[in-house]
């Protein structure tokens, strides 16, 4: 099991303020016995699928833009407005959890960026990958943006799953829009920029 702090921000450079925020990997499925509350959205969140692209267009581009000095580019951004109404509520004996399932065919990673995020006191907000080698969290009422952008780590795979615990009766004090989904169509976790992150030991 290894601990990543924010991808993301290694890679891309972009502001540090959510880098405390941890994205943990696991052998796979081991997520799902480590934390069996993930259990409760795996087999049954709505799920939102992206429509399907050309990626040569956007390889033949980064090709012809080599050498210009451009910021490294992994990913096609999706413009979306996914609410809490997207996805679906459940209610256990001790929490209420809402999940979303989200897939880009082929993609090699996914991550987001929320346009409003509020959490209540106590409630946690996890992403994680279909086969349970991953898990972005957990989020808390600390992250919230108060009107700033909030972006997610990196996730790799195709089809991954956000999930929202908070405690009972808080989930109209819940939160959240999803403004774009980042398809990775390059493959970063086997990147000679990535595997330098980790022979240097900050994966």
């Amino acid at each position: 099991m290894k601990k990543i702090i924010a991808i993301i921000l290694i890679l891309g450079g972009v502001n540090n303020l959510f880098a405390q925020i941890v994205t943990t990997t696991y052998q796979i499925g081991e997520a799902f016995e480590r934390l069996p509350k993930l259990k409760i959205t795996k087999q049954n969140s709505p799920e939102k699928k992206m429509p399907q692209f050309d990626v040569s267009v956007l390889l033949e581009e980064d090709e012809a833009s080599k050498g210009l000095g451009l910021p490294f580019r992994f990913g096609k951004s999706f413009n979306i407005n996914f609410t809490l109404k997207d996805g679906k509520w459940q209610e256990t004996d001790s929490t209420e959890v809402w999940s979303l399932k989200i897939t880009s065919e082929k993609a090699y990673s996914l991550n987001f960026i929320f346009s409003e995020l509020h959490l209540p006191v106590g409630g946690e907000l996890h992403i994680y990958n279909d086969n349970g080698s991953m898990v972005y969290g957990p989020v808390t009422e600390k992250q919230n943006n108060h009107g700033n952008t909030f972006l997610t780590d990196i996730i790799q795979g195709n089809s991954v799953t956000i999930q929202i615990t908070v405690p009972p009766n808080e989930k109209k004090q819940t939160r959240l829009t999803i403004k774009n989904v980042i398809h990775g169509y390059k493959d970063i976790f086997n990147s000679p920029r990535y595997r330098t992150i980790a022979s240097c030991g900050l994966i």
